[in-house]
């Protein structure tokens, strides 16, 4: 691809005013670095005005900084999106809390002018399992958001992402990227490692509260959903058993032993059956084989309750954009 072409990187922000310097340094000393730099932010702590004090410099690279109307990720990437209007060859984004070389951008470019056959290039976790080719819907790292390029009108074919989701995007953009028969290059050289002191625990639950859980896909894609990933409807149903065994034990032992010995059992076997399913289907559990599955498990179901209300509590308005089950492999779970 063409060193001329005009390439837009994306930002989302969110209170990273300890991390922004790290991140403009990173992206504006890049060995090909980009035309437009646009961050979408909801920031309080003054990540904001943090940025702004870039623009003033006299650099090649235009800085823009759009306030966020909505919440997430997911809502931050589709305003931009929306904000730059397809005025771009390349579309890039890098979250704020990663580090990547400095050549990741330039990288991203040679891929794509070495294959223009492809749709999207992803950059995955450096940790991971070394990668260098085209990848199917079904692998892992065929849409990884924190790290990726796309060429202009790729993302517009799906009419970009769907901020119905505060988390859990990822996954979606998965299903209607393969159902849009998007092809996809992944290459771990060019993917990223953790800022140092940024990387949270998988499930807290501040993110419980907003992540999507089955019961999001279930409501937006329907019965093929359960088809297409039963794992996931039966892990919440396991994680929503749980937690409603864990509050009937408590709840009941003054009332009615009986009651809270058979919602002792329900929570114990639902424990059992989702730690053993961790096993067989993961391969391992957290580094606490007790408590790390329990307290994810009780997190999900925690996730499931707070899901289900957002979902029944109005019509939601669904970017279904891409949508094919026929192009959409079984997911392998």
């Amino acid at each position: 691809m063409a060193d001329s072409s005009e390439v837009v990187v994306g930002i989302a922000t969110y209170n990273n005013v300890d991390t922004i310097d790290r991140t403009m340094e990173m992206v504006l000393g890049q060995t090909r670095p980009p035309d437009r730099l646009v961050f979408c932010d909801k920031s309080t702590d003054g990540t904001r005005e943090q940025i702004e004090s870039y623009a003033d410099s006299d650099r090649d690279t235009t800085i823009e900084v759009i306030g966020q109307s909505g919440d997430g990720v997911a809502d931050a990437y589709d305003e931009i999106l929306n904000h730059i209007q397809g005025e771009y060859d390349v579309f890039a984004t890098v979250q704020t809390d990663l580090i990547v070389d400095d050549e990741w951008l330039e990288d991203h470019l040679d891929v794509h002018a070495e294959h223009p056959e492809i749709d999207m290039v992803m950059g995955d976790y450096k940790g991971n399992e070394p990668t260098d080719r085209e990848v199917e819907p079904d692998e892992r790292p065929y849409y990884v958001g924190r790290n990726f390029s796309a060429k202009a009108g790729v993302l517009e074919r799906i009419d970009g992402w769907d901020p119905n989701f505060l988390r859990g995007e990822d996954w979606d953009m998965r299903i209607r990227l393969a159902g849009a028969g998007t092809r996809v290059y992944a290459k771990t050289e060019l993917g990223y490692e953790w800022q140092q002191g940024t990387d949270d625990p998988y499930v807290t639950l501040s993110k419980a509260k907003r992540k999507p859980t089955s019961v999001t896909f279930l409501s937006k894609y329907g019965p093929w959903y359960a088809r297409f990933h039963p794992s996931h409807v039966i892990s919440d149903g396991l994680s929503l058993a749980s937690v409603l065994g864990a509050v009937g034990t408590v709840g009941f032992l003054s009332v009615s032993p009986t009651l809270a010995a058979l919602s002792a059992i329900v929570f114990s076997l639902s424990v059992v059956v989702y730690w053993v399913a961790h096993l067989a289907l993961r391969g391992g559990v957290d580094e606490d084989v007790i408590v790390g599955p329990t307290r994810k498990q009780l997190l999900n179901g925690i996730a499931v309750l707070y899901a289900y209300n957002r979902v029944v509590r109005g019509d939601v308005d669904w970017n279904t954009s891409g949508f094919d089950p026929e192009n959409i492999p079984r997911y392998k779970f």
